[in-house]
C-alpha cells in the first residue's frame, strides 16, 4: 500500500499505489489511466499491419530505435527522479515491452524479406548482390543488438534492486517460505518491488540526472517522429503504416501530458515533470504530421488508381 496521508483513496493506495486526495487528484489520475488505456492498444493495429503484409517496411528503423531509447531513457529518468507517478512509472515500462516486440517483428520479417530475395536473385556478379545485402541487413543489426541489450537489461533487473543511498546494486530478495504463494506471482512481484523502489529517498545527484536524462529521452521521441517522417516523404507513402496507431498515440501523448499538468501544483513540480511533458505533448504535433501525411499520401494513391483505368481507354486515346 502507498505510503499516503489520511483522507486518501483506500483503493487506489493499496492496488495502484497512488494517493489520491481530492477531485482535482481524481480527474489527473483518471486522464492518467486513460492514457495507459490508449498504449495498451495503440502499437496493435501496427503489429496486425505488418503480420497481414509479411511485412514492416513502412517503418522506419531509426524510427523503431529512437522510439526504444526514448521510453529506455523515459523510464530510467522516471525511477531516478523519483517525483514521477507511479503509473508513469508503469507506462514506460509497457512502452518497453511493445516497443521490443515491434522491433523483433521488424528484424523477422526484414531478414525473411531478404532471404527470399537474395534466394530468388538470379544476378550473375555474386559480390554485387552480397554487398548490397550487407548494406540492408545494417539497420536490423542495429535493431537485434538494441533488442539484445535491453533483453540483458530486464534480466539484471530482475536479480537485482538498486539502492539510491550508497549508489551500489544490492542482492535481490530471498526466498521466504512463510510469504504467500500468490505474492509470488510476477505482477505482484514486480509491483511490490517497483513501490518500494519508488518509496526511497533520491541523493541530489540522482534527480539531476534523472531530470537530464528524461529531456535526453524528450529529444530521442522528438528525432523518432523526424525519421517517420523523412521516411514516408522518401517513400512518397504511408501503405504499410498504421494510421490508428498514430491517432491513438496522439490521444495517449495528449492524456499522458495532460494528467502530469493537472496534478503539479507548483511551480516545482512543473519544472521536475517539464521532460516528460515535452516528450509527450511535444510529439503530438509531429503525430498529426504523419497522420496527415498518411492521409495524403493514401488520397493521392486512390486518385491515381482511379485515373488508370480512364488513361486506358479508347476514348481516352481518342481525345489525346
Amino acid at each position: 500500500m502507498a505510503d499516503c496521508g489520511p483522507g486518501a483513496e483506500p483503493f487506489i493506495a493499496k492496488w495502484l499505489l497512488d494517493c489520491i486526495y481530492s477531485k482535482r487528484d481524481m480527474a489527473g489520475f483518471a486522464v492518467g489511466m486513460l492514457s495507459i488505456a490508449c498504449w495498451m492498444v495503440a502499437q496493435i493495429p501496427q503489429l496486425i499491419t505488418n503480420m497481414k503484409n509479411k511485412s514492416a517496411e513502412a517503418l522506419s528503423a531509426w524510427f523503431l530505435a529512437q522510439w526504444l531509447l526514448g521510453d529506455t531513457c523515459n523510464l530510467i529518468g522516471c525511477l531516478l527522479n523519483g517525483d514521477q507517478l507511479p503509473t508513469v512509472t508503469y507506462t514506460a515500462m509497457y512502452f518497453i515491452c511493445m516497443d521490443v516486440v515491434m522491433m523483433m517483428q521488424y528484424i523477422y520479417y526484414g531478414s525473411l524479406q531478404r532471404r527470399l530475395a537474395h534466394e530468388e536473385s538470379l544476378s550473375p556478379v555474386e559480390g554485387v548482390t552480397s554487398r548490397h545485402w550487407s548494406r540492408a541487413a545494417r539497420p536490423t543489426r542495429v535493431l537485434a543488438c538494441l533488442a539484445l541489450l535491453m533483453v540483458v537489461h530486464l534480466q539484471w533487473s530482475g536479480g537485482a534492486t538498486w539502492s539510491m543511498a550508497s549508489g551500489l546494486p544490492e542482492a535481490g530478495v530471498v526466498l521466504n517460505r512463510r510469504r504467500l504463494l500468490w505474492e509470488w506471482l510476477p505482477w505482484w512481484h514486480w509491483h511490490h518491488r517497483i513501490h518500494h523502489f519508488l518509496q526511497q529517498d533520491r541523493p541530489l545527484w540522482a534527480r539531476h540526472m534523472g531530470t537530464v536524462i528524461g529531456y535526453i529521452s524528450s529529444c530521442f521521441y522528438l528525432c523518432s517522429r523526424v525519421s517517420q517522417i523523412v521516411r514516408n516523404f522518401s517513400r512518397k507513402s504511408a501503405e504499410g503504416l498504421a494510421l490508428s496507431m498514430f491517432a491513438c498515440a496522439i490521444t495517449a501523448n495528449l492524456c499522458y501530458g495532460l494528467g502530469i499538468l493537472i496534478r503539479s501544483y507548483t511551480l516545482a513540480d512543473l519544472v521536475s515533470s517539464a521532460p516528460w511533458i515535452i516528450g509527450s505533448l511535444g510529439t503530438v504535433a509531429l503525430d498529426i504530421t504523419i497522420f496527415t501525411q498518411g492521409k495524403s499520401y493514401g488520397r493521392r494513391a486512390a486518385k491515381e488508381e482511379q485515373e488508370e483505368p480512364l488513361l486506358g481507354s479508347p476514348s481516352a486515346h481518342a481525345h489525346a
